[in-house]
């Protein structure tokens, strides 16, 4: 489980998805250091993750984007139209829960290009409290990249 009981923000598998968020970040060219509080990572009842993009999206110009990732759907490019609200999810990645960090840039660059890349709808690719192979594929991100 990641957000359920039992995960610990401190462990191996907590750490292997910051570290796994922050190479996902680095390669769409964002650097926590210098934007502040541009990536998030919660390990609420559904682990989530948050990056701010200096980026607008072609279709949504007067909005900030954000690329969002929940441990049941995967990444999502997100919208935000008020600060207290969610971000809306304008393109689903699709595919995997958890797709390479180059893989990632490039659904991100399609999308900015106007490609349309991804999906309408929220994937449903585990539950929260599924046991599967999710742990072991995060505990493989090891290095901090910042």
């Amino acid at each position: 489980m990641l957000g359920r009981v039992g995960m610990d923000p401190g462990g191996r598998v907590a750490m292997g998805l910051v570290a796994y968020v922050y190479e996902v970040a680095r390669g769409l060219g964002v650097c926590p250091d210098s934007t502040g509080n541009a990536v998030a990572v919660e390990f609420e009842l559904l682990t989530s993750a948050f990056i701010a993009l200096p980026f607008r999206a072609p279709n949504f110009p007067t909005y900030d984007l954000a690329l969002v990732w929940d441990e049941e759907g995967g990444w999502a490019v997100a919208i935000e139209t008020d600060p207290s609200y969610p971000p809306i999810a304008i393109s689903y990645q699709g595919g995997d829960v958890l797709h390479r960090p180059s893989v990632v840039a490039t659904f991100v660059d399609d999308l900015l290009a106007g490609r349309q890349p991804g999906q309408p709808n929220r994937p449903l690719f585990r539950r929260a409290d599924d046991n599967d192979d999710l742990r072991t594929r995060l505990a493989t991100y090891r290095r901090f990249p910042y």
